[in-house]
């Protein structure tokens, strides 16, 4: 076999499966260009894979002489020679739909050099075997065999492969895995407060004292800072120059990658402006509650409550909606709360959370039943969705960890996709880390499935934990009472009927100096059969 007599290439069109690849990870890391570190680490896995769909677009095999070289192109990072001396066998044979394509060892047969196609010709020698795809798998036998006939007496299997492009392979091939996994684990818990006051309402301390409290007491990720639509004086609105100043401090504190600060206030309808004592609108009175209302970017002035324009929930939702503002409804307890959920689930994708807390509440030693979860599982159980979250209402000035967001970096726009999704929990004193996923879904997504639903739960507490409890459809699926700190465990939920919601609740043993156990709430995951 001294003479060239055997050259076959074989083109297939999965490289551009690569291509798309390394385009979605360079879109990516320009939408995500703001954030620290992801970028760098998307532009470079897109390189990578373009460099791989460049290389992998054709498989040549032909003779060299005294060897086979197998090679993939045009650009030549992956190439592999096999002495003639060497060969002890050959047939022709098929891979297995598990084998793939491109290069790897494979449990069912040696390596694997694969374009396309499962046709393939088995090489085998001493040291294992070696399967190269091809759609010439007769003609590339018979070469092989005919050089066999010829050469009797075969000495040991001896293979050239440059150590450079071995390096190169792994290397390609082990960074276009890990970016490709790490493109689905990009989630990141971030810590904040939903809720709290200063003096410009009914509150105590400035701006400046509230942010300096939540980054460097707190050492909070981020925080919403809602002071009362009516402000803290007559004519009980706040001055638009206030809402000018919020707007300019949370800028001024935001820092991306360190601390996030959000504008926000807190629309304040009450039942007293239907009425004579502060009649402002006519008709029933109405007990909307309150809801925190906060934007990822300036507006000129906020929704008042007191505005003819803005006085329910529905015309609040639409005109935070025209820019980009989301929305949740406040401790929806009591009397004042009995309106608290009239609005459409069309503004839903708006008023996307609730916060969140036990239906027993401790304070100065007297007992309180709000039934706080339990109203918040009546409005789910009417088929409407919220997240829940959490805040500490603070009037000193002085917030606290009660919120985690499951987002890609520390940046407004991160954590307000964060909270447009749901992807978020509340806490209830301790900062416990929840983990909750159904099928791979993490919580507040809504998803369709085949078959029952796979419940993955993970929690990292402070303290013992003194029960995990899945709910579905308000009545508790199924309980844990672990006793240590943390714990993991999976359940399939085999009585699954096609249409349900489903969260997780964490009580742990620990108490706050008026009694109440630590709790998380995970947001929901909706769940549909296919």
């Amino acid at each position: 076999m001294s003479e060239p007599s055997y050259h076959h290439t074989q083109k297939a069109p999965w490289f551009l499966l690569l291509f798309g690849f390394a385009g979605l990870f360079f879109t990516v890391a320009w939408v995500t260009r703001a954030e620290p570190v992801l970028p760098a680490i998307l532009l470079v896995s897109g390189l990578l894979m373009a460099t791989l769909g460049y290389s992998m677009q054709h498989l040549t095999v032909c003779d060299e002489g005294d060897r086979l070289a197998i090679c993939f192109g045009p650009l030549p990072l992956f190439r592999k020679r096999i002495r003639y001396d060497g060969i002890i066998g050959v047939e022709i044979g098929r891979t297995t739909i598990m084998d793939g394509w491109g290069i790897h060892w494979s449990p069912w047969g040696g390596w694997v050099w694969n374009i396309w196609g499962r046709d393939c010709v088995v090489i085998r020698h001493q040291r294992g075997i070696t399967r190269v795809g091809t759609d010439d798998a007769e003609g590339l036998a018979e070469f092989l065999k005919t050089g066999l006939a010829a050469n009797p007496g075969q000495q040991p299997f001896t293979e050239v492969s440059p150590m450079l492009n071995r390096k190169i392979a792994f290397l390609v091939l082990s960074v276009a895995v890990l970016a490709t996994a790490s493109a689905h684990a990009q989630y990141h818990i971030y810590w904040g407060d939903m809720h709290g006051h200063t003096a410009n309402s009914d509150g105590k301390g400035s701006l400046d004292d509230y942010f300096i409290h939540a980054r460097d007491a707190a050492r909070l990720d981020f925080v919403v800072v809602s002071d009362h639509d009516f402000g803290n004086a007559a004519p009980w609105h706040m001055p638009k120059e206030t809402w000018t100043l919020t707007q300019d401090k949370v800028d001024q504190y935001t820092v991306n990658g360190k601390f996030v600060a959000i504008a926000g206030y807190e629309w304040t309808s009450q039942p007293k402006y239907w009425t004579p004592e502060e009649p402002i609108f006519t008709g029933p009175a109405k007990f909307y509650n309150h809801k925190n209302v906060y934007f990822p970017a300036r507006v000129e002035y906020l929704f008042s409550a007191k505005d003819p324009a803005y006085n329910s929930p529905n015309l609040l939702a639409q005109a935070a909606q025209k820019v980009g503002g989301l929305i949740q409804n406040n401790h929806p307890i009591g009397e004042e709360a009995r309106d608290q959920w009239d609005y459409t689930s069309a503004f839903e994708s708006v008023i996307v959370n609730t916060e969140m807390g036990p239906d027993v509440i401790r304070y100065d030693g007297k007992e309180y039943k709000p039934q706080w979860e339990a109203k918040v599982r009546e409005f789910l159980n009417l088929g409407r969705t919220t997240g829940f979250v959490a805040g500490s209402d603070t009037h000193e000035g002085k917030p606290v960890a009660r919120t985690a967001v499951l987002a890609r970096g520390l940046t407004r726009p991160a954590i307000f996709e964060a909270l447009r999704h749901r992807r978020n929990y509340a806490v209830f004193n301790a900062k416990i880390v929840l983990d909750f996923k159904i099928d791979g879904h993490v919580m507040g997504e809504e998803i369709e499935i085949q078959g029952k639903p796979r419940i993955a739960v993970g929690v990292q507490g402070t303290n013992k934990i003194e029960e995990v409890a899945i709910v579905r459809d308000g009545t508790v699926l199924h309980s844990l009472q672990p006793g240590t700190p943390n714990a993991k465990f999976e359940y399939v939920d085999e009585a699954f009927c096609g249409n349900s919601y489903y969260y997780v609740r964490v009580i742990q043993a620990d108490k706050d100096e008026h009694g109440n156990r630590s709790h998380a709430w995970s947001s929901p995951i909706w769940v549909k059969k296919k």
